[in-house]
């Protein structure tokens, strides 16, 4: 069993380039701050006292990619989803109410197997994704480097459960 915060398997021989800035999260993986406007598929999951409690990954106009371990058990009144800045507490960024928070059926939240989970948003977001981003695998890593902002995961093991619950909705 592996505890929070520790490396993912298959993870500890990959060069990780380091910020100069540390990184409040256990589970980034040689994460850095990212610079306003830089990428925008990010967005912030804050609760209702607008508190940031998980990034997410803006997939098209209505949907947000996330972690279950996030999101499980909370109710969609208590959720935001705050697109187009870095600064969580930039009362100006467009925020975006959720009207559905589905966890994936096999998540167990002891072992963090199956940690996904889709948000739905209530209106259609403003946010586009014109640059380049990649829901790639660990096995797409190039040269063993994390260079790319990407969603390291076995996330390609999903796309089947990330169609079939948004519908047959396009990702951006």
């Amino acid at each position: 069993m592996r505890m929070r915060g520790e490396p993912l398997p298959g993870l500890a021989n990959i060069e990780r380039h380091r910020s100069t800035e540390a990184v409040p999260q256990g589970r980034v993986a040689g994460g850095t701050t990212a610079a306003e406007g830089k990428w925008p598929w990010i967005a912030s999951i804050q609760n209702a006292y607008s508190y940031h409690l998980c990034g997410g990954l803006i997939l098209n106009e209505y949907w947000v990619l996330t972690a279950a371990s996030c999101v499980a058990g909370l109710r969609t009144l208590s959720l935001l989803v705050v697109t187009g800045t870095v600064d969580w507490w930039d009362l100006y960024a467009p925020y975006y109410s959720v009207s559905r928070i589905h966890v994936h059926c096999n998540y167990d939240k002891p072992l963090y197997h199956n940690d996904i989970a889709l948000l739905q948003l209530s209106s259609k977001s403003n946010s586009r994704c014109d640059n380049e981003y990649n829901l790639g695998g660990f096995d797409e890593l190039k040269g063993g480097k994390l260079t790319f902002p990407d969603v390291y995961a076995r996330i390609a093991f999903y796309n089947d459960w990330i169609r079939t619950t948004m519908n047959g909705c396009t990702i951006a």
